[in-house]
């Protein structure tokens, strides 16, 4: 998948602050809503760039794009279920299909769902190709989310993470 030269260079890098622009206010793109849905629990800030709404972890760091009709996400986060394609000229990062077929025992969304929250936690606490250490509090998923249904939010029974079951480093929930 080839890229603007804009979004290459805005994803390869971290940001002091993590924008936060409105996406609503845009023309309808159904890759970028089925983005931001399986994100919201989340709670990522949004930018637009190059004509791609792109998730950042609240400290900066990019994890996510709408691209297209493609998802971008770091290629170590993306588990061999999901069909990856490389991103010309953006080593460390390939593109998904946003609405990926389901595989035994899971449902693609779900998988998807988990690859965007692995890429989010990893944002939190990553170094950028610069060398950066993202600042703010690592937020990661807790294991029990995916393990105990009692948890999950979605009325279908999917492991889509509440945001009463992230927790900070400590363990502690977020508030």
């Amino acid at each position: 998948m080839n890229v603007a030269a804009e979004l290459r260079a805005w994803l390869a890098q971290e940001h002091d602050d993590a924008p936060n622009s409105d996406a609503s206010a845009r023309e309808s793109n159904t890759v970028a809503e089925r983005l931001l849905a399986l994100t919201r629990a989340l709670r990522p800030r949004r930018a637009e760039v190059a004509g791609c709404i792109v998730l950042h972890h609240p400290s900066g760091m990019p994890f996510a794009a709408a691209c297209e009709d493609r998802v971008l996400v770091r290629a170590d986060d993306v588990p061999a279920a999901l069909t990856a394609q490389p991103v010309d000229g953006l080593s460390g990062w390939v593109a998904v299909d946003p609405w990926p077929p389901d595989i035994t025992f899971a449902r693609g969304a779900e998988v998807l769902r988990d690859a965007l929250t692995r890429a989010f936690a990893r944002a939190s606490s990553s170094h950028d190709k610069l060398g950066n250490t993202a600042v703010g509090p690592a937020l990661v998923a807790t294991e029990e989310v995916a393990e105990n249904p009692s948890m999950r939010d979605c009325d279908d029974g999917s492991s889509r993470v509440s945001p009463r079951h992230v927790r900070d480093e400590g363990g502690q929930p977020r508030a």
